[in-house]
């Protein structure tokens, strides 16, 4: 079982909203859960923002859009950054690369064959981390873009024993993990069987107030529900 890593802090570089996850310790693992349309994903790429203006490289494995969708969202979080610190392992056009792509504006990408390519998402994330790192990269945060589309191709067992090896791939790295989930997508038990293959959880919900999230299972993290603003949005809006 993962064991603690503190909360830390954005070092100045991170959104407010976010500051409890923003500055996670090397080697930290999150899952990221929370309904439908409340910001999950723009959550986990906010993260990867603080790492790029860190010097830190960033792969989105995406199993519901191409590169250029993911770049395209990945702009719209985090308005600078530098593409040729960004990666993504794309799983929807159907054909498993057998190297490294880059587009005209820098991006590297690697192909998985469909969500249920796990081999061929392991394999992509690996070797894009591995680039980064020969490339200078201060260290390295991915982002997983749904574990619900996954869990519709693959067995269950199948994605637990995916996630333990690659979770540990990126705790050897030094890097941070994040993987969203829609809770609502698993059984209880299942949910409650993959929480357990991370450090921490971040939960989000929907209220009168607004959207809010909340950080279980990091050192320093208080469990406090805080307001949650999507990038483009206003607080309190």
């Amino acid at each position: 079982m993962p064991t603690g890593h503190s909360a830390g802090q954005p070092g100045g570089t991170g959104d407010a909203a976010t500051e409890p996850i923003a500055g996670l310790s090397p080697g930290t693992t999150l899952l990221v859960a929370g309904p439908p349309m409340i910001g999950k994903y723009d959550l986990a790429l906010e993260v990867l923002g603080v790492g790029n203006a860190a010097g830190e490289s960033g792969v989105v494995v995406s199993t519901r859009g191409d590169e250029r969708a993911v770049i395209d969202d990945y702009a719209r979080t985090v308005p600078e950054f530098d593409p040729s610190m960004l990666g993504v392992v794309e799983c929807v056009s159907g054909t498993r690369s057998g190297g490294t792509e880059v587009t005209e504006d820098g991006v590297r990408v690697r192909r998985a064959g469909s969500p249920a390519d796990l081999t061929g998402v392991g394999i992509g994330a690996s070797e894009l981390m591995q680039e980064f790192d020969a490339a200078g990269s201060e260290g390295v945060r991915l982002a997983m873009d749904s574990l619900a589309t996954v869990l519709m191709y693959a067995d269950f067992e199948r994605v637990c024993r995916f996630l333990h090896v690659l979770s540990g791939r990126i705790v050897q790295a030094r890097g941070v993990g994040l993987f969203v989930i829609n809770p609502a997508t698993v059984d209880a038990s299942q949910y409650d069987q993959l929480k357990t293959l991370f450090d921490g959880l971040v939960e989000l919900r929907e209220t009168e107030a607004g959207r809010e999230y909340r950080v279980r299972g990091l050192r320093g993290a208080t469990r406090e529900w805080r307001e949650y603003v999507p990038p483009g949005e206003v607080p309190g809006t």
